[in-house]
């Protein structure tokens, strides 16, 4: 499990429990989407606290994250 998800109203906090690399970006990507079939969120917030490290790969991801909660919330 790499994401903690806890929704309020049209809040998610997403807490990402582990380093966001190449070798885990497309679970992390499976996470969001699974947490996203239990609301309706239009603000979307990451706690990366306990992240050490995001590679390029883990970047790339969290803005496709973004840009899909936007284009939702846009439509």
């Amino acid at each position: 499990m790499l994401i903690r998800s806890e929704i309020r109203e049209n809040h998610i906090v997403l807490t990402v429990l582990e380093d966001i690399l190449m070798d885990n970006s497309r679970d992390f990507h499976s996470e969001f989407e699974e947490s996203m079939k239990t609301g309706n969120p239009e603000i979307i917030s990451f706690f990366l606290g306990k992240v050490k490290f995001i590679d390029s790969s883990g970047i790339g991801i969290i803005i496709k994250v973004r840009n899909q909660v936007r284009e939702k919330t846009e439509s």
